[in-house]
């Protein structure tokens, strides 16, 4: 799903109030994927996502794992592993997440900010 990226202070303002997905469900039609491990801010563009999910597999620790990164463009992403290579990431964009799940920003957004915006 193509969307536009966000500012660094809307991403991380997300990102928060989605923390509560975290141990939920990453894909139902992918059983060989583990739950969700992390909700994270990331850069928009493939080259530099796939750099920080490198640092992320690494340090386990997404906001050392975006501070390699100096662009302007952010990304919210949902984390998981499979199930059977630990060291296998796998990432959806939030709205790739809502979308596979059939859920709405609105049901999973723990703020009333950012349920009440048309994300």
């Amino acid at each position: 799903m193509k969307h536009i990226p966000f500012a660094l202070n809307d991403a991380k303002q997300l990102c928060g109030d989605l923390q509560n997905l975290v141990g939920g469900t990453f894909d139902p039609a992918l059983p060989e994927i583990g739950e969700i491990e992390c909700v994270a801010v990331a850069p928009f563009d493939l080259q530099n996502k796939k750099q920080f999910l490198l640092h992320y597999l690494l340090c386990d620790d997404a906001v050392k794992a975006l501070e390699e990164y100096h662009g302007l463009l952010y990304d919210v992403i949902v984390i998981a592993r499979s199930t059977q290579v630990h060291t296998d990431l796998v990432q959806y964009d939030i709205f790739t997440w809502l979308e596979k799940n059939n859920l709405t920003i609105g049901e999973v957004a723990t703020s009333h900010v950012a349920r009440g915006k048309a994300i």
